[in-house]
């Protein structure tokens, strides 16, 4: 199993950061290897919604579908999807701090079949492309 966690800070209202992470059109803007997300629901964003991504993985393209699985408007946005060769649960959450508000991301998941094996690879490399990922959310938040 693999799992990582990874907050940041960000000078802005919690409002504005979650309007932003849980319209998952915008993953390509901030998430590496991402190249298209869209939504296969209707809006608003809820539980139930369903979006497609598709990304870079291992030089692989890997097209994934996700539904979100919890939602708390302003807070948490939950999405699970399963793709061979990877199940994921991506969680991000929001919290308003003194100075802006604290971003946390949190994935959890299972390689599948064979590649069983290379999870704790994934999880060092998932780690480290979280953290720049958050920090291009930093950057790109604060400019706006």
């Amino acid at each position: 199993m693999i799992k990582v966690t990874v907050s940041i800070d960000i000078h802005r209202p919690a409002a504005d950061i979650f309007s932003y992470i849980s319209n998952f059109a915008n993953n390509s803007k901030w998430q590496s290897g991402v190249t298209d997300a869209y939504f296969t629901t209707d809006p608003p964003v809820r539980r139930g919604s369903g979006y497609n991504q598709v990304a870079r993985f291992f030089g692989r393209k890997i097209e994934s579908s996700f539904e979100v699985i919890g939602y708390e408007p302003g807070r948490l946005i939950k999405a699970a999807g399963k793709t061979k060769p990877l199940s994921l649960a991506i969680t991000r959450m929001i919290e308003q701090v003194v100075e802006g508000s604290k971003v946390t991301t949190i994935v959890e998941g299972d390689m599948i079949g064979l590649l069983k094996f290379a999870e704790p690879l994934l999880q060092k490399r998932l780690q480290r492309s979280i953290e720049k990922e958050h920090k291009k959310l930093k950057k790109l938040l604060e400019k706006i």
